[in-house]
C-alpha cells in the first residue's frame, strides 16, 4: 500500500510541477502579448499626434492628448487599452514641452525586440 502511495504521490508531484510550469509559460506569454499591444498602440498614438499636427500645425497639448473628444478623431478607440503591472502603473505618458515637439513614453510589461521592459521613449516624429 505504501508503494502505491509513493507511486501516486510522485505522479501527483510531477503533475503539480507540470501545471506550475504551464502557469509560468502562460503568464510570460500574456506579458509578451501585452508588450506587443503596447508597442502597437504607441505607434498608433504617434500617428494620431502626427495627424493632429497636420490639421492644427502643432502637436496636441497634454490636456488635448488626454481628451477623447480631441484625439478620438485621430484614433479609435481612444484612449487605447492600458495594462497595469508591477513594472507599469500606466502604459503611456505624453508630454508637450512646445507646440512643435512632444514626448511619448510607453511602459512595456516585458521586453520586446525593440524595447526593454519598463519605460521607454517611443517618440518617432517632430515638427522641427
Amino acid at each position: 500500500m505504501q508503494n502505491k502511495f509513493i507511486q501516486y504521490g510522485a505522479g501527483g508531484a510531477a503533475l503539480l510541477i507540470f501545471f506550475l510550469l504551464m502557469l509560468v509559460a502562460w503568464r510570460g506569454g500574456q506579458s509578451r502579448a501585452q508588450a506587443a499591444l503596447v508597442a502597437h498602440n504607441a505607434n498608433e498614438l504617434d500617428r494620431a499626434a502626427i495627424f493632429f499636427a497636420s490639421d492644427q500645425n502643432r502637436y496636441p497639448t497634454a490636456f488635448e492628448f488626454a481628451d477623447p473628444g480631441a484625439m478620438g478623431v485621430y484614433l479609435t478607440p481612444f484612449p487605447p487599452v492600458e495594462f497595469t503591472t508591477k513594472y507599469c502603473q500606466q502604459s503611456f505618458s505624453y508630454k508637450n514641452p512646445s507646440p512643435s515637439t512632444y514626448t511619448l513614453l510607453a511602459c512595456f510589461p516585458s521586453a520586446t525586440d525593440a524595447y526593454p521592459r519598463g519605460w521607454n521613449d517611443v517618440t518617432k516624429s517632430s515638427l522641427n
